[in-house]
């Protein structure tokens, strides 16, 4: 996604990742972008902390991207053992707290000097059933209490310069999702 949005004429400034890894590949390949290893959930004021600080009053406009680990909740997630399901658990979590993030980011962006706040979320196409169905209720529930900030859709990203046929779950503001 990152580098998709700086060939749009984005700036990224900060990434957020539980794996050193990729962190370590990420600072390779936007070797500018502040970085930190959290797990999510972290406290609201932390994140804005760090937004504040790696946008240093560069930025007039915020987006907010997650793509989280969500391999739990795809159809090859059926190992049924403690290790997944807590797993599981901690996906749903860190996704539940995505969301009401960008609430709550959308409520105070002007008060951070942001004009403009946009958010996107992607995952790997679950399964209305199961572990799945708990992202798609908690996509609909934000879709129903905040319509004019949350959409999604399933879309297969090779029509989007994706190289490969990859079925995601897309969710952000209807206007951003229209435009796809």
């Amino acid at each position: 996604f990152c580098r998709g949005a700086e060939m749009a004429g984005h700036r990224i400034v900060a990434a957020i990742d539980r794996d050193e890894s990729a962190l370590a590949v990420h600072g390779r390949n936007f070797p500018g972008c502040m970085q930190r290893r959290w797990t999510l959930p972290v406290p609201l004021g932390r994140l804005l902390k760090l937004i504040r600080r790696a946008c240093n009053g560069h930025s007039r406009n915020l987006h907010l991207h997650a793509s989280l680990d969500c391999t739990t909740l795809t159809r090859g997630a059926t190992v049924d053992s403690e290790r997944v399901r807590l797993k599981r658990e901690a996906d749903l979590l860190a996704i539940q707290w995505f969301l009401a993030a960008v609430v709550e980011i959308s409520l105070v962006a002007r008060c951070y000097s942001f004009q403009g706040f946009s958010w996107s979320f992607e995952n790997a196409k679950v399964s209305h059933r199961g572990s799945g169905s708990q992202l798609y209720f908690m996509l609909e529930e934000m879709k129903r209490r905040f319509p004019s900030l949350c959409d999604f859709q399933s879309v297969n990203m090779q029509f989007y310069g994706v190289p490969q046929s990859r079925e995601r779950v897309i969710a952000g503001r209807p206007l951003w999702l229209q435009a796809l």
